[in-house]
This record gives C-alpha cells, structure tokens and sequence, in this order.
C-alpha cells in the first residue's frame, strides 16, 4: 500500500470504509477520473444524483413507461411465483 499509486479490485463496492479505517490521514483519497480528489461525504451525492438525472432522463424520453396496462399487471402479480425468466 505504501508504495502504490492506485488502488483498485473488481472487489470494491466504494462503501468508502477503507478510508475510515486507514490509519494514516490522509494516505487514502478518492478520485475522479483520476485528477479530482473528491470528499468522501460529496461522492454518495454524485452518485444518487447521477442516479435522479438517470430517471428524469427516462422519463422525459419515454424509455420509462410500460406498454402493459394496469389490468394486465395486476393479472400477472398472482402468477409472479410461477414466471421465470
């Protein structure tokens, strides 16, 4: 860890707890696109902002909607266990 300059496994979740649990302040930060050191407390934000825009976006361009209609959803929903992909 000492000696390497990034950070990365397939295994991170970004729950961001490495930070907390370094020792050393300071020896860990978070990057955007590998220029920007981002606080810890503003990436959850980014996140679940990209994730509203993400929706808004759908909505607006019609990729949100269903074309099955409410009468034939609540038919489905009593056959939920029996359906599979």
């Amino acid at each position: 860890m000492a000696k390497a300059s990034d950070v990365t496994s397939p295994e991170c979740s970004s729950c961001l707890n490495c930070l907390k649990a370094c020792p050393r302040a300071g020896a860990l930060t978070l990057k955007a696109v590998g220029r920007w050191d981002i606080n810890p407390w503003l990436y959850p934000m980014l996140v679940v902002g990209t994730l509203c825009v993400a929706i808004i976006a759908a909505n607006l361009t019609g990729h949100w909607q269903t074309a099955i209609t409410y009468a034939e959803y609540a038919k489905l929903i009593p056959l939920a266990d029996t359906l599979s992909h």
